[in-house]
């Protein structure tokens, strides 16, 4: 009899993969293990061996998405608005997994050993200091808070990839789309023009 031999970070990435998919179309409570493990073609123990838990499963999800979108982060434009805006639409495959976790996240903000807020917190830190020297490069520092520009920043960016369904019924095509995309950058071109050299 042929022994069989076993892959553990193969099944691990199996159940992640599943689990993404489970989270990201269900959120945390909608997901269920049972359809994870199916999905991924693993025994449902694995999932208990590697992550403890859902919650476990789920802030493991988190960490790899994290991983993702901090090294988009890491390349993140600093000399205008407008590229740093296009450079995260350009990496939404990178990002979008991150923004989809993230309302599931949000509904579960009182159990908060499932978000990883402090990681967060620290990307989050490093965009808002890009805004605040551009904001002073502008001359704009007096009137407006550079934590506050980047929340707008991340809804310009990231809510065509959180409400695909509202963003079609508003413009009638699909975000991922080559006209949307063209339309969507024409805007943001027009909100976010260059600063005068």
């Amino acid at each position: 009899m042929a022994k069989i031999t076993r892959n553990p970070q193969e099944t691990q990435q199996k159940i992640l993969q599943s689990a993404l998919l489970e989270f990201t179309n269900k959120g945390y409570h909608g997901a269920r293990i049972d359809s994870i493990v199916k999905n991924a073609g693993v025994n449902k123990r694995m999932v208990y061996h590697y992550f403890n838990d859902k919650a476990g499963l789920f802030k493991a999800l988190i960490q790899a998405e994290l991983d993702s979108i901090q090294k988009v982060t890491d390349t993140e434009p600093t000399d205008d608005f407008f590229p740093i805006a296009e450079h995260w639409l350009k990496n939404i495959d990178q990002t979008k997994n991150y923004f989809k976790l993230l309302l599931t996240a949000d509904s579960l903000a009182e159990e908060s050993d499932i978000t990883l807020e402090k990681q967060q917190k620290e990307g989050f830190d490093f965009s808002r200091q890009i805004y605040a020297d551009l904001l002073e490069k502008k001359g704009l520092t007096n009137d407006m808070d550079p934590a506050y520009f980047l929340l707008a920043m991340v809804n310009l960016t990231s809510m065509p990839i959180l409400l695909p369904k509202l963003s079609k019924t508003i413009t009638g095509e699909e975000p991922g789309s080559e006209k949307f995309q063209k339309e969507y950058e024409r805007v943001l071109r027009f909100l976010l023009p260059a600063a005068p050299k």
